[in-house]
């Protein structure tokens, strides 16, 4: 069951308000995110055959599809095969249209070359949900077909506090229970109570502030279950519940993005 968001928490929390006012004041008024949206979110799994992954540039963005700018790949197993298709381009939004099916238990990233998008007054960073991350190139959209829940990003927030974002749906209750944080000293800390801000997302208090450069560690036990109860892909090789699939990473008291959302390679 979704822990109910104390009153306090009925609102955007304050630090992630005062995130985006610094980020639009950063910006201007007419500057946009270079991407504005993104169809899977990236790093979503339990995504059906039909998918058409889709990105969204900000503002009036210029579009180029040639020379193979914008390509689909099959990813799987550390692959990098080029999914037949064509790009779709409407105003600003990039669609692109498997010549087939999309197979399942398969992982795939849509990768956009530098000079896919241009335009003025357009900031390179990935604005598709908070926080924002800034871009690298390529740009890469990456989803599997199929369930396999995975921990997809993390966040260092005020208070301070954990936000765990994961690949699909999850059970609240079975998968809140599994979480830890290692303190310097590699004993579990006591966290606040978690709450849920969408059925993807877990907040957990820190019960102290961190040392800007020690080192901590978050462990998602393998026990983590999704909505439709298969348990956590931890290690992401794409065989959720297997023994000792345990997520972990390490970082430190001053790391704002522990885990992000942006694939680094093509591979997974």
């Amino acid at each position: 069951m979704i822990i109910n968001e104390r009153k306090d928490r009925k609102v955007m929390r304050s630090s992630e308000l005062l995130a985006a006012v610094l980020l639009l004041a950063a910006c201007g008024e007419d500057h946009q995110p270079m991407i504005s949206a993104a169809t899977p979110l990236n790093g979503s799994t339990a995504i059906d055959t039909s998918m058409q992954p889709q990105v969204k540039a900000g503002g009036n963005a210029s579009v180029d599809p040639y020379d193979r700018k914008i390509v689909l790949f099959d990813v799987t197993g550390g692959a990098h095969k080029t999914v037949p298709g064509t790009v779709a381009v409407e105003g600003a939004a990039v669609t692109y249209e498997p010549s087939g099916a999309l197979l399942d238990g398969h992982d795939y990233q849509l990768e956009l070359t530098a000079g896919s998008i241009s335009g003025e007054l357009l900031d390179e960073v990935d604005g598709s949900e908070a926080p924002v991350e800034t871009l690298s190139w390529p740009y890469r959209l990456g989803f599997r077909i199929g369930s396999c829940p995975r921990v997809r990003a993390a966040y260092l927030g005020d208070g301070p506090s954990i936000l765990l974002r994961f690949s699909q749906p999850m059970n609240a209750a079975v998968t809140q229970d599994e979480i830890q944080v290692l303190d310097l000293g590699g004993k579990p800390m006591e966290l606040g109570t978690p709450v849920w801000p969408d059925t993807r997302s877990v907040r957990v208090d820190l019960p102290a502030d961190l040392e800007a450069t020690g080192l901590y560690t978050i462990l998602v036990s393998g026990k983590a279950s999704g909505e439709d109860g298969i348990l956590l892909d931890g290690d992401g090789d794409g065989k959720p519940g297997e023994p000792n699939d345990d997520f972990s990473i390490q970082f430190t008291g001053s790391q704002k993005v522990i885990l992000s959302r942006l694939p680094a390679s093509s591979t997974q």
